[in-house]
């Protein structure tokens, strides 16, 4: 990770960094967004069963810092290392090719492409958002959301050798969507899923514990 920094050390301030740069940012539910990034990494540490786990974590914690906030590459590369940052540069949508193409093909075609780390990540962060729908009152905002991520579901199945775990993430955001949506076409593609079976990952009880604590401050 760099700077001779001990990988404790270097999450307090991936937490503290990320704290500081989403500071007035809100979620749609009026609670601070502070909680999202540390959901995602939650889910990392839940989910991730790959060989990178202490630069997917970083990255998860800042993988909208870029995108949504002041941070630079500069303050990214120096705190902790280019990996991590291109990482985040991977995570990060280019709003302006979002626009032209809109967002769900924009979304779908980026996450085709994705490393398979930064996908990971991707599909834990979608998780965290679907997970939140239940927290909003904007109907039209909800059923849009929903409609976007099966389409990029359906567009992953299509064209993307997908990890088991990647699957397992797909299920539990299919499970999500089916209990929000009364679509045919979620339930039908959740029946697909149904049979998969998942046991969490030797995930550092530490670093969990630590993070999950951040999180509930929030409460």
């Amino acid at each position: 990770m760099g700077n001779n920094k001990s990988f404790e050390e270097t999450l307090d301030e991936a937490i503290l960094f990320a704290t500081i740069k989403h500071k007035g940012q809100t979620r749609k539910d009026n609670t601070p967004y502070i909680k999202h990034p540390l959901s995602v990494s939650l889910n990392v540490l839940k989910y991730y069963d790959g060989d990178d786990l202490e630069t997917v974590l970083i990255s998860s914690l800042l993988h909208d810092t870029l995108e949504d906030t002041n941070a630079t590459k500069d303050e990214i590369v120096t705190k902790f290392g280019d990996k991590v940052y291109r990482m985040v540069k991977e995570l990060t949508s280019d709003k302006i090719v979002q626009k032209t193409l809109g967002k769900e093909k924009y979304l779908s075609l980026k996450m085709k492409n994705m490393s398979e780390d930064a996908l990971t990540v991707k599909l834990c962060d979608r998780l965290d958002n679907v997970c939140d729908l239940v927290n909003t009152d904007n109907v039209n905002f909800r059923k849009k959301y929903i409609n976007e991520t099966y389409g990029i579901i359906d567009f992953l199945l299509d064209n993307r050798e997908l990890s088991s775990v990647q699957l397992i993430l797909i299920k539990e955001i299919l499970t999500n969507l089916k209990v929000l949506s009364n679509d045919n076409k979620i339930s039908n593609l959740y029946k697909v899923f149904s049979c998969l079976d998942y046991e969490p990952s030797n995930m550092n009880k530490s670093y969990y514990n630590k993070i999950l604590e951040k999180k509930n401050n929030y409460q």
